[in-house]
């Protein structure tokens, strides 16, 4: 659940990175590119997200409480 959590923030953190640096446009695929890139990078390699779930369960910050606070789910 906690790798959901974090995989919906980084790609909405990723997208309004894109939305910055392009001055305000964006488009519906430039959010699909974002979320293919997290796929890609995050759950397709077994390093990259063995390591991200060490991580969010080593550290009390990121409980699931404060994920589902951030996205607003609490």
């Amino acid at each position: 659940m906690k790798l959901a959590a974090a995989g919906a923030l980084m790609i909405m953190e990723m997208s309004q990175a894109l939305w910055a640096l392009r001055g305000g446009e964006f488009e519906f695929m430039d959010f699909v590119d974002g979320a293919h890139r997290f796929s890609r990078e995050v759950e397709h390699s077994d390093g990259n997200k063995n390591c991200l779930e060490h991580i969010l369960s080593a550290n009390q910050a990121f409980s699931l409480k404060n994920f589902l606070a951030a996205l607003g789910c609490v």
